[in-house]
């Protein structure tokens, strides 16, 4: 077959030799993707010309990289699938993929595919963009990952809720002290009764140790009296200035833990798992099921430390949830990695 380039397609002058599934009917004929040409270039089977020269597949992909800045990771992942028996086809994200086996159309599409490379960070805002692209029309989101040797690893993406369960307020308001890391309640019947009854805090030779967003959680519920160093109230907003100088995510951490400690979960530090928490549906059950973090829409999420932390929260048989603020609302993201 041959071929020329236009655009950001190949269209083809002829069609013999074409594999079934490939490309797309247009009014000026049959178009291949630069992906599906580069694949078709690299099996002999197409030649593409370009100004009049035929080029050669290193040739074809320093064009293609010129054209679409995100081709090379889109030509691995196409091609990757291909060889491994599936049909995949340029879609709404970048591909979409069938049942291995099957022919584009003989069954519906499987998942939609956004490719990405191991350089770019992953933007909450967008995963939200293309789980509800994907999810208008019920397929799943996975991420495909090429790594600077050419190897994928892959995702998958989905909106997860965590459950609710029964739970109970601290039957009265306690009174503690704020230190620049921590708060301390110094009443040591009043310390026993929040940590043994509701999960609060760590117990430390007769006084109970409250974390900064517990600090602030039982504060914004009026559950906390609190004083500074020389004995003067705190209020929510004067701790959460005091605070925020001592932990900058703080406003985030406390977004997060309030939403999971109202579902009737607890809350204990994540710090030992390279997250923000680890959450307990029950507790004190020995093992923790879900791993949680906060995260900001705008703020991009390095693809190394997300390979880093689902690869964690497998190993050690936990679900890893991202929080992501969407409006007024919360809302879970769980990526798991898969074997597609």
């Amino acid at each position: 077959m041959e071929g020329v380039i236009e655009g950001r397609r190949v269209r083809l002058l002829s069609m013999e030799g074409l594999p079934e599934g490939w490309g797309t009917r247009e009014s000026e004929g049959v178009q291949v993707s630069l992906e599906e040409a580069a694949v078709l270039v690299e099996r002999g089977l197409l030649e593409v010309k370009d100004g009049g020269s035929a080029l050669d597949l290193p040739g074809f992909l320093q064009v293609c990289a010129r054209l679409s800045p995100r081709f090379i990771p889109r030509y691995v992942v196409f091609r990757n699938f291909r060889e491994r028996g599936y049909a995949i086809q340029p879609g709404p994200l970048d591909f979409r993929l069938y049942p291995r086996g099957s022919k584009p159309g003989e069954k519906a599409t499987e998942a939609y595919v956004r490719a990405l490379s191991e350089r770019e960070p992953l933007e909450m805002r967008e995963v939200a963009r293309w789980l509800e692209e994907a999810g208008n029309v019920r397929k799943r989101l996975l991420l495909a990952v090429v790594d600077e040797e050419g190897d994928t690893t892959f995702y998958e993406a989905r909106w997860t809720e965590p459950p609710r369960r029964p739970w109970r307020d601290p039957p009265s308001v306690v009174r503690a002290q704020l230190l620049p890391d921590r708060g301390i309640v110094w009443d040591e019947a009043a310390g026993k009764s929040l940590h043994e009854s509701l999960f609060y805090g760590r117990p430390d030779r007769g006084r109970l140790v409250l974390s900064l967003v517990e600090v602030g959680h039982l504060l914004g519920q009026g559950f906390l009296e609190l004083q500074g160093s020389n004995g003067t109230p705190l209020s929510l907003d004067q701790f959460l200035e005091r605070a925020g100088e001592v932990e900058p995510h703080l406003r985030e951490k406390l977004r997060l833990y309030s939403d999971l400690r109202g579902r009737g979960l607890v809350v204990r530090t994540g710090y030992k798992f390279g997250t923000h928490f680890r959450v307990y549906e029950k507790y004190p059950e020995p093992h923790s099921k879900y791993l949680a973090h906060a995260v900001a829409p705008d703020r991009p999420l390095p693809l190394g430390d997300l390979s880093r932390a689902v690869r964690l929260a497998a190993s050690v048989r936990k679900h890893l949830l991202l929080a992501c603020p969407q409006g007024a609302a919360l809302r879970y993201l769980e990526i798991t990695r898969v074997r597609p």
